[in-house]
């Protein structure tokens, strides 16, 4: 089982639900279940383009959609 001190960088910077509560040889696995307290928009103008044919900033359409589509994000978080 790996603990923390096998991932020092990734256990330091509190990415898990947790994970901040663990001692340096404390198992991982419990933290892992939580899955990471991370999200981006990296891929939202790609997605854009590919259901509209133009990214956020040539397209006012695109635009309103991509804020659509954050705004979903933002609820279900």
């Amino acid at each position: 089982s790996k603990k923390v001190y096998n991932y020092p960088f990734l256990m330091g910077q509190g990415v898990w639900l947790d994970s901040d509560k663990l001692k340096w040889t404390d198992s991982v696995a419990e933290v892992l279940k939580h899955g990471t307290l991370s999200i981006g928009f990296i891929g939202l103008a790609e997605a854009l383009k590919a259901l509209t044919g133009k990214h956020h900033g040539e397209s006012e359409a695109s635009q309103k959609l991509g804020l659509g589509i954050i705004g979903h994000m933002r609820k279900r978080m």
